[in-house]
């Protein structure tokens, strides 16, 4: 099973913004064919709940009259910074970074780190790694060392990892390195709860921050074997 699969397990709900870039795309609007692309969007599968072409058309329309109207209304305001809320996969931010603009998109994180990598691979710019992840498997024990945030983009990343291991149930323990983790998000607490049910003991956790150790006493995990 693929990460994006995995992903639309742990966030059912996303579709929206791809169904707007897929709109974005038929309107011929600048930047929307090469984010499609790098998703890799299928636009039957995300247009399929209009009913008909007609209907596929006048919401392209839209789509297209709302975004030339708010890169003309940006431009005329003279401001040089612009937040986006909710950014979706806006090809904006490319036309705003080509015309000396800075811009900021706040949507779901799912849908933020998600394009981000895309956006500033558009406009030239390096990725930032919000997630790494190393692992082994040693006499029954899954050993995961964590850096950066288990949020709803990382957490199916680590869920292939765990059914891949899991293969055949026999893991005895996992023991969780989160000298480098930063952050844990409800979607990443979610995976953790899941994966001791199914492991049948407490997960074991060393080198936990203080924000990291809060996060997973308020969720449950709270017997932490700092070891």
């Amino acid at each position: 099973m693929s990460v994006k699969s995995m992903q639309a397990r742990v966030n059912p709900v996303y579709l929206t913004a791809k169904t707007a870039v897929c709109l974005m795309e038929r309107a011929k609007i600048p930047g929307a064919e090469e984010i499609a692309c790098a998703l890799a969007l299928d636009d039957k599968a995300l247009l399929q709940n209009m009913k008909d072409e007609e209907t596929i058309l006048g919401n392209t329309l839209v789509v297209e009259a709302k975004y030339r109207t708010m890169c003309r209304l940006i431009e005329a305001s003279g401001i040089m910074t612009s937040v986006d809320l909710p950014c979706g996969y806006t090809p904006k931010a490319i036309y705003m970074t080509e015309h000396g603009r800075k811009f900021v998109g706040l949507d779901l994180p799912i849908v933020a780190r998600e394009v981000e990598p895309i956006i500033r691979r558009l406009v030239g710019q390096s990725e930032n790694v919000s997630f790494a992840m190393e692992y082994a498997l040693e006499k029954g024990i899954l050993h995961l060392s964590l850096c950066g945030r288990l949020d709803t983009i990382s957490a199916p990343q680590l869920l292939l990892v765990w059914e891949k291991a899991n293969h055949g149930g026999n893991i005895e323990g996992i023991r969780i390195d989160c000298t480098q983790l930063k952050y844990i998000s409800s979607a990443g607490i979610r995976l953790l709860l899941e994966i001791q049910e199914n492991c049948g003991r407490p997960l074991g956790f060393s080198g936990v921050n203080a924000k990291v150790k809060e996060i997973l006493q308020q969720n449950g995990l709270a017997e932490l074997n700092e070891s």
